[in-house]
């Protein structure tokens, strides 16, 4: 099958044409959606892409969901307006965090009464505060800026507590940003040259506040006595035994193109979760789809890549990397997914259906088929392989273009099947 995107692309066999869903391998969906709009990730999938993908699987309020990388929670929004089950992880605790808050209990007056309690008896200017210990936050922040956050988070920590707590550190977390001279470019941190004092954050703040206000308000959810929905951390390559069992697998693991989410949201991990030295772990002990990451003690043996992605490896061994870390984390990504693919398994109903939103990537003028090897992964491991949706072909970086050429990337669903 060909699929035109200013010339025909080949699809291999197997592959369907679902280009139709382009839009929904971004983000820009979400941004115009209550409750997922709170907090998203620069490359999170739409909420539509998992309602058609758990429609066409038929599931029911007797399945349980999976996504072991939980990111902004989209999967488990979704799953609860749907009334399924659904469970995730994630490394990261401020992905961990923003995912419950969404799922969370949240009641529109008991959140407007705490409301008028932290806004009334605002300071004209915050009290003064030392500066950060963090070298990042001191460059990321105005002394303003950081002083209201020191007083405005401290006022929330003493007034509201559980989910209310949560929802308005959230919304403070946003205003911060809105004020933070580091700003996310894609999958990496930028900085600006702008000098924003922050003075207005208190303001800032209360606009997050009024905008999911009216989207709890909108958009409640019934009482959920049984904890159906929630998420906590975990690396999926490491799974405890007391998560139980799934029917059901939607998730986007971390594309291996070198993006650093530990480094993209350095400002809120540091601000609200992680000091210095707890970043710097996190970042060693992600997923290896990023150069710093690094190799763990694996739990289960056996791993050989396949053919197709041996054959990838091999080429990339002979190609002119500018960064000589690159071979070993693209290694390591798929070593990595086989550690995870293994761990599902016990986890997993007979006939559990799977599904993984992944990109290709090219490096070094090399492209490295994700979608394929990870099939092919899968199937090592007694996964059937069911086929894959693409549903978009991305350009390549302007380096990549300036010396190799253009060769489309394709994001693609790939779908798989346990038994």
């Amino acid at each position: 099958m060909t699929i035109g995107d200013r010339r025909q692309v080949q699809l291999p066999s197997g592959y369907a044409d679902r280009t139709d869903l382009r839009r929904h391998a971004t983000r820009t969906p979400l941004l115009a959606q209550p409750v997922h709009r709170w907090f998203t990730f620069p490359h999170s999938y739409s909420h539509q892409l998992v309602g058609g993908i758990i429609r066409q699987w038929r599931l029911s309020a007797q399945d349980r969901i999976f996504d072991p990388f939980v990111g902004a929670g989209t999967t488990l929004v979704v799953a609860r307006e749907m009334g399924i089950p659904a469970f995730g992880l994630d490394v990261s605790p401020l992905a961990v965090f923003a995912a419950n808050l969404k799922v969370s209990n949240l009641l529109v007056a008991d959140l407007q009464q705490c409301w008028e309690q932290l806004s009334s008896g605002m300071p004209q200017s915050p009290p003064p505060t030392s500066p950060p210990r963090s070298r990042l936050l001191r460059r990321a922040f105005s002394q303003t800026a950081w002083a209201w956050w020191c007083w405005l988070s401290q006022r929330v920590e003493h007034l509201a507590s559980g989910a209310k707590r949560d929802f308005f550190t959230l919304a403070l977390l946003q205003a911060m940003r809105e004020v933070c001279r580091a700003v996310s470019d894609g999958g990496w941190l930028r900085w600006t040259r702008q000098r924003i004092t922050g003075a207005d954050l208190p303001q800032r703040w209360a606009a997050h506040v009024a905008s999911m206000l009216q989207d709890v308000e909108n958009h409640p959810w019934a009482a959920d006595k049984g904890r159906h929905w929630s998420a906590r951390l975990g690396d999926a390559r490491f799974l405890e035994n007391d998560i139980g069992e799934f029917s059901a697998v939607i998730c986007s693991p971390p594309y291996p193109n070198r993006h650093d989410y530990t480094r993209v949201f350095a400002p809120e991990l540091l601000l609200g979760f992680l000091d210095s030295d707890g970043l710097r772990t996190l970042r060693y002990n992600s997923f290896q789809s990023q150069v710093e990451a690094r190799s763990p003690c694996y739990a289960h043996n056996g791993y050989q890549a396949p053919g197709r992605l041996a054959q990838a490896l091999a080429e990339l061994h002979q190609a002119p990397v500018t960064d000589r870390r690159v071979v070993p984390m693209v290694e390591g990504y798929f070593r990595d997914t086989f550690e995870m693919l293994c761990a599902l398994k016990s986890h997993l109903c007979p006939g559990a259906h799977l599904a993984f939103v992944v990109g290709n990537v090219r490096h070094a003028g090399v492209m490295i088929e994700v979608d394929q090897a990870l099939a092919d992964v899968g199937q090592m491991l007694g996964y059937s392989w069911e086929g894959s949706w693409v549903i978009r072909l991305r350009g390549n970086s302007a380096q990549q273009m300036g010396t190799f050429g253009r060769e489309p990337a394709r994001e693609s669903v790939v779908f798989l099947r346990l038994g």
